[in-house]
């Protein structure tokens, strides 16, 4: 069983690996996790981008995703950790590319094609060999237990297509081990797209 608050020492060590990042840091903070997500971040003076950009719903757009750089001030990490210590609420992303890169590349991961047999609630594809045909979903790369569940399941190339121009993800995921590392391995094949 989990608590809904992390513990101080698993927050501390994710600070710790935040802060070791060797590329650009950020965080993609998950606005449904807030009333209002870039209202709060205005009043912290912390500049933020969606990743839902010119959404037709303004509230599907506030309650989205979330970038933040962590490079616009000395404390913004700071700010990111007092902001999401209580909830789950940010993934921490460490690209070299700078911005740009990751913003166009983070958009490119909001909709996923899985088997309809999963988006049905099968867990295992049918005997029949039924539903295989691909149905396109909302993936919350955004939410550190999406990630803690999805991370240890994907192939290669998923994983690859997941990481794109970074080197490392971070995030904290009571319920699949705690803080949780995703760093890029030069073994892999090239990222697949689509």
């Amino acid at each position: 069983m989990t608590s809904d608050t992390p513990s101080i020492d698993r927050l501390a060590k994710l600070r710790g690996v935040v802060e070791a990042f060797t590329g650009q840091a950020f965080a993609v903070v998950d606005g449904g996790q807030f009333d209002d997500l870039p209202d709060v971040c205005r009043r912290e003076q912390l500049l933020v981008r969606s990743l839902f950009l010119d959404h037709p719903d303004a509230e599907v757009e506030r309650a989205g995703p979330w970038l933040v750089s962590l490079a616009q001030s000395p404390d913004a990490l700071e700010r990111v950790f007092a902001l999401t210590a209580e909830k789950p609420a940010a993934v921490y992303w460490n690209c070299a590319s700078g911005e740009a890169v990751l913003h166009r590349h983070l958009r490119t991961l909001n909709r996923v094609r899985i088997p309809r047999w999963a988006v049905d609630g099968g867990e295992v594809p049918p005997l029949d060999g039924s539903g295989q045909e691909p149905a396109a979903v909302m993936f919350r790369h955004w939410d550190p237990r999406v990630l803690g569940a999805t991370m240890p399941v994907l192939n290669p190339g998923q994983f690859v297509r997941i990481l794109g121009p970074a080197a490392e993800i971070a995030f904290l995921a009571e319920d699949y081990g705690g803080v949780r590392r995703v760093v890029a391995d030069p073994a892999f094949p090239p990222d697949p797209g689509g």
